[in-house]
């Protein structure tokens, strides 16, 4: 698979972090300044059609960016279900569709607080 991505942190948890529409990989705000990079090792990774992924081809579905996320995190030896077999789905009352930039301590705090859980 193509990427392009941006890693942050040299921590021993990895976390896959995928972008919002119309966004890449560098899009993240202000989010990056309060992630922990002693515990935690983000990448930020470009889905087809944006970013530096801006002319790799594709159907451009949801399944397909799924596809495309597990994939790269499956390069970081299948840590995605490995590491979080639980993973969870969580609704932020203070933010809409780019919580990075609306609310990047919230954010960070949910992030981690439930990487921290495992």
């Amino acid at each position: 698979m193509t990427s392009s991505r941006v890693s942050i942190g040299s921590g021993d948890h990895h976390v896959l972090a995928v972008h919002g529409w119309f966004g890449s990989c560098r899009g993240s705000g202000s989010l990056p300044d309060y992630l922990d990079p002693s515990t935690y090792t983000y990448v930020f990774m470009d889905l087809r059609g944006y970013g530096d992924r801006k002319q790799v081809p594709g159907e451009f579905t949801m399944e397909e960016a799924a596809a495309d996320a597990i994939a790269l995190a499956d390069e970081l030896e299948q840590t995605w279900l490995v590491f979080f077999p639980e993973a969870e789905m969580t609704i932020r009352p203070d933010a809409g569709h780019y919580p990075m930039f609306e609310s990047p301590v919230s954010l960070a705090t949910s992030i981690e607080e439930f990487l921290g859980r495992q």
